[in-house]
């Protein structure tokens, strides 16, 4: 099994197991300096104009990047519709950020919004964020149809670090899962591309312990229907698989080793906080 195979397998599993038909031809999608703007639980900033350029030009290689290793443009269903698609993105400044930090809204069909933290980007990062806020777009329009998760229960969310409702941990998971799957297998195919963003390996180690944490809660808490809990399983199935081939990446295992005792020990002090309230 490819990790390609992989991949696609996780997103149709995240689109409810439909058919899916690739288009060719993607467009650019435009790029927008805004003026500031909330993303997600960040404050981000006006970038400066001597910075735009090259902040368009990091975007725009993530773009194409992430075009050649990613399904956008997707068509599903009947009528067809194209989930998995970019026509917009809003670049900011996002200070004393640790990482990147992207948002999108089932308002905004298509426009996704980017903040660059003050210290240096790397386009790989910011690819798997196109693809993650595509993925958000996506379960915006299978929500319209169908909702596979129970609508008052909670679970236990690792990005968070708290309970969250069932249908944000839902958009988590499969976001989340297809993210990782999609930098895991350019780690595997690629691994030299660590020369050029050394953090890669960690960042990418974290995702995978986070949807460790995140499936136990999916389990244990009872947050979705049946037959999208199986989906799910059969996405970290996948996702397992794809951690086993990327035995060639250097460092990737003791990566994941401290991610996944970190992971556990946020899980643990947030179970234990709850005993002494």
């Amino acid at each position: 099994m490819t990790e390609a195979y992989s991949l696609y397998r996780i997103i149709k599993l995240a689109l409810g197991g439909v058919s899916i038909s690739y288009e060719r031809d993607v467009p650019t999608p435009e790029l927008v300096c805004h003026d500031g703007v909330s993303i997600g639980d960040y404050e981000c900033l006006a970038l400066p104009l001597i910075e735009q350029g090259g902040a368009r030009a990091l975007v725009l290689h993530a773009w194409e990047f992430a075009k050649a290793h990613f399904p956008f443009g997707a068509r599903i269903g009947e009528p067809q519709t194209t989930p998995l698609r970019v026509t917009r993105i809003d670049l900011g400044r996002a200070p004393n950020c640790e990482e990147i930090v992207s948002a999108s809204s089932p308002q905004l069909p298509g426009f996704i919004q980017i903040g660059v933290p003050d210290k240096r980007s790397y386009a790989l990062r910011i690819s798997s964020l196109l693809v993650h806020e595509s993925m958000h777009q996506a379960l915006y329009l299978r929500e319209i149809h169908s909702k596979p998760f129970i609508e008052n229960a909670l679970g236990y969310s690792p990005w968070k670090k708290r309970l969250r409702s069932a249908r944000l941990v839902w958009h988590s998971w499969w976001t989340f899962a297809v993210q990782y799957a999609y930098l895991i297998q350019i780690l595997s195919n690629e691994p030299s591309i660590i020369e050029v963003d050394p953090g890669l390996v960690k960042f990418t180690a974290e995702r995978k312990a986070e949807l460790e944490i995140a499936f136990f809660s999916i389990r244990s808490c009872n947050t979705f229907l049946e037959s999208e809990a199986s989906a799910c399983l059969e996405a970290a199935t996948l996702v397992d698989t794809l951690t086993e081939n990327a035995s060639c990446v250097p460092g990737f295992a003791r990566a994941y080793e401290l991610a996944a005792q970190s992971k556990a020990t946020d899980f643990s002090n947030w179970i234990h906080s709850l005993d002494t309230e």
